[in-house]
């Protein structure tokens, strides 16, 4: 009989404690992490046309190659944003873009390897959320743009 009553009092603690596990209480995204799925239906709504897959994703934007390479292994994100340098490129543009890289609070910034310019953004991808991935693809589409009007000839003002 002590059993049955110790029971039937435990018995609302027991399911209050199942019933908050389940509510998602841990503080994390309904959604759970990001993982590379979710990731491609973010990258999806950002451009008009994707290639690729899980892992690799391609598209282009303004003639910008955009690239979005995950790893869940490594919990790495890269956008990268490519434009070929031309001839209307100066070694001040350069030192600006350094520079930009140095004094501005972004999350993108920009690279050179095998004479072309990119706008990188990379970030963890178990912490990326929505809204991050979204800014950290408008500046760096920001910085490429900046780039191509620089090596279009045009000028953009100072490179940011």
């Amino acid at each position: 009989m002590k059993r049955s009553v110790l029971l039937w009092a435990a018995l609302p603690l027991l399911l209050a404690g199942c019933l908050s596990v389940g509510s998602g209480a841990s503080g994390a995204s309904s959604e759970g992490p990001m993982d590379q799925f979710r990731l491609g239906r973010l990258f999806e709504r950002q451009v008009e046309k994707v290639d690729g897959g899980a892992g690799y994703m391609r598209s282009q934007v303004d003639g910008i190659d955009v690239f979005l390479i995950s790893d869940p292994e490594t919990d790495r994100v890269q956008l990268i944003l490519s434009i070929p340098m031309s001839a209307n490129i100066t070694a001040q543009d350069l030192v600006q873009m350094l520079e930009a890289n140095f004094h501005h609070g972004l999350d993108a910034r920009y690279a050179l390897s095998e004479g072309r310019i990119f706008a990188v953004f990379s970030h963890r991808l178990s912490t990326l959320d929505e809204d991050d991935f979204v800014a950290g693809y408008r500046q760096a589409l920001d910085l490429a743009r900046r780039f191509a009007s620089l090596s279009e000839g045009r000028t953009p003002g100072t490179v940011r």
